[in-house]
């Protein structure tokens, strides 16, 4: 099974053809298609700015790996990161010497736009990905693909391409489903 990490760019009514391709695919059970909200915008902006229709495809076959998971009442907080990291099958520390490397590539002078925020999300989900062993994550965050850095990353982490979320996208996953 191929497992995808969807950036949240990517769930917008103007990729909805390309969003039921991807649940055609998971009904087949030939992809996992995990999302990760990290902020409650996020998960608020998925409930406001989004049309129904989409909600509802995206809920039908989309996997929300909300930061955190469920942690039992009654744990220290040792314990609650190790049941965490338990139920993600990766350690935080993992995590975080992954968002390191991604920083380095990424935001190599620090942060560079007027949503500094946004930036440092933006490695947090992809090295949530990369943890989660994604063979692909698709964006349309125009981060991933300037100054070469799709290249600097999947050279850094062999195992994930990074695409955008276009036809030619759909394209190459069929190519790589029918082999």
């Amino acid at each position: 099974m191929i497992k995808i990490g969807i950036d949240n760019s990517c769930i917008q009514i103007k990729f909805l053809p390309l969003l039921k391709k991807l649940k055609g695919f998971s009904n087949q059970k030939l992809i996992r298609v995990d999302t990760v909200s990290k902020t409650r915008r996020e998960l608020r902006n998925w409930g406001k700015s989004h049309d129904d229709e989409i909600i509802q495809l995206i809920h039908s076959f989309v996997n929300d790996v909300i930061w955190g998971g469920f942690i039992h009442d009654g744990l220290t907080q040792e314990e609650e990161i190790a049941v965490l990291d338990n139920y993600r099958g990766f350690t935080s520390k993992q995590r975080d010497a992954i968002q390191e490397e991604l920083k380095k590539i990424l935001l190599p002078y620090g942060f560079i736009t007027k949503k500094p925020m946004n930036e440092a999300i933006d490695t947090i989900i992809l090295a949530e990905h990369i943890a989660r062993s994604a063979d692909f994550f698709i964006s349309n965050d125009n981060v991933y693909f300037v100054n070469n850095n799709v290249s600097k990353i999947e050279e850094k982490f062999p195992n994930i391409k990074i695409r955008r979320f276009d036809e030619d996208f759909i394209s190459e996953l069929t190519t790589v489903l029918s082999n």
